[in-house]
């Protein structure tokens, strides 16, 4: 072969190259200003959303990273990941942080390192501090871990249901919850925050059940949009509804009682109703058929088109009705709204503080009237005592806090009382519930001797 022929082979080579590059140039053409039109690409990227920003916020240190390690990715994701894991072990929680933020400009997108990470910030590492500031700060480490989460990933259902949970379940219902819902309102760090709320969790400084609820109200919308993966569907979206039944019963249990008490019941009431409990379902049961929680027969029997079709329908509605608790809670709600009921609330509460103040005389007189409210109220609602609940705790609760005052009084318990059925039939769950009210009763008496 000659130096001609080498040559003009060469330069085929180089035309055909230039031939299928025209085709790549035009299919990628960005979308510049009006003269540039953009490629098919990016106008398919555009069309159905497919590019980071239509994921959410950008994050330049992500992008630059991707672009230093290039195809190396994969492998320093998986060696990070090991470390962190190691980390966790050695309780090297500074470390476990900086490795998780290096893992995240990694891979932005993975929606498993931002739940996992701020889970374990929230509820592992949380709990390894001995003070309650202290374990409150990294739970609100892990919440705002996730909130940076939230912005890059904006479509996502699942963070933002994450960061409902941790708000709502961790900061209400962890045994640190009597301080935490304080601490969410009003910050144990007064240098920073001034005796307010950390603006970054709570600009307005609501109860944490209520910015809960706002979160789960964001991830429903998402859901709408971009399928979740936590939960069933029907469970997932009554998260909004069941923060309120949260709240009205928090405020129950710190002292708070009448007006803002019984709205509290209200809301919830007809949240759960008017709201979920109206929402159209699409279930594998029934795909034809749209079905709502609050579906009635006469519902059932107008939406069925045949005698199959009906019992099917029929059937998911308790089905899914079970699996939300539905039933009950609209139950709930319908008796904590009635004063009757607020009375026995109230009075229980206040002769535990009458008791731990040793004013066993007004401690005694108000327990009974609750005790005597409250199966009042249990004999009007009796569905209620099917399901296992802080209902029936709250019961246990009274003829405890009534024994304990015989007892210091030295008199002999009657073998016949109110709520002595609910007694006989939850012997096994006594010692925790006894637990939760001696801790109650002993920081009672610490504060009054601080007083």
């Amino acid at each position: 072969m000659n130096q001609s022929e080498s040559r003009n082979r060469k330069l085929a080579y180089l035309g055909f190259i230039v031939l299928l590059l025209v085709p790549i140039v035009l299919l990628g053409m960005p979308g510049g200003g009006s003269s540039t039109p953009p490629g098919l690409l990016s106008s398919m990227r555009s069309k159905f959303e497919l590019g980071e920003s239509d994921i959410g916020k950008i994050d330049p240190t992500s992008a630059a990273m991707n672009m230093v390690l290039l195809g190396f990715r994969g492998i320093a994701v998986n060696t990070l990941w090991s470390n962190m894991d190691h980390y966790k072990n050695t309780k090297n929680w500074a470390q476990m942080k900086s490795t998780s933020d290096a893992i995240i400009r990694l891979q932005p997108h993975f929606i498993s390192v931002w739940r996992f990470t701020s889970w374990n910030l929230a509820f592992n590492v949380s709990a390894e501090w001995d003070s309650v500031k202290d374990r409150f700060h990294w739970v609100k480490e892990g919440a705002k871990f996730l909130q940076n989460g939230i912005d890059i990933n904006a479509k996502n259902p699942d963070l933002a249901w994450e960061e409902g949970r941790i708000i709502g379940f961790k900061i209400g219902m962890s045994d640190e919850a009597r301080y935490f819902r304080k601490f969410f309102k009003n910050d144990p760090d007064t240098e920073l925050y001034k005796g307010g709320p950390d603006p970054k969790l709570n600009e307005q400084g609501l109860d944490n059940y209520l910015v809960a609820r706002d979160w789960y109200l964001k991830a429903n919308d998402r859901e709408l949009n971009q399928r979740q993966r936590i939960l069933d569907r029907t469970l997932f979206r009554s998260y909004p509804a069941r923060s309120y039944f949260d709240y009205a019963a928090a405020l129950q249990k710190d002292g708070v009682f009448g007006e803002q008490t019984r709205v509290a019941w209200d809301d919830a009431y007809r949240d759960w109703t008017t709201k979920f409990g109206r929402e159209v379902f699409y279930v594998p049961e029934v795909p034809e058929v749209g079905m709502s929680m609050e579906m009635t027969e006469d519902d059932i029997s107008r939406q069925a088109k045949t005698g199959d079709e009906e019992r099917r329908l029929r059937k998911a509605v308790d089905d899914y009705q079970k699996i939300c608790n539905y039933r009950y809670w609209r139950e709930r709600a319908r008796c904590e709204r009635e004063p009757q009921m607020a009375d026995a609330h109230r009075e229980i509460y206040e002769a535990q503080v009458a008791y731990s103040e040793q004013r066993l005389t007004e401690a005694k007189a108000l327990v009974e009237s609750g005790m005597k409210n409250f199966a009042a109220m249990l004999k009007k609602y009796p569905d209620l005592l099917q399901y296992d609940d802080l209902l029936l705790e709250d019961a246990l609760t009274a003829v405890l806090m009534w024994q304990y005052i015989l007892k210091l009084s030295g008199e002999t318990p009657t073998d016949d009382y109110p709520l002595k059925v609910i007694w006989d039939s939850q012997q096994g769950r006594i010692p925790d519930v006894q637990a939760r009210l001696d801790r109650w009763l002993l920081e009672q008496s610490r504060n009054i001797d601080k007083k």
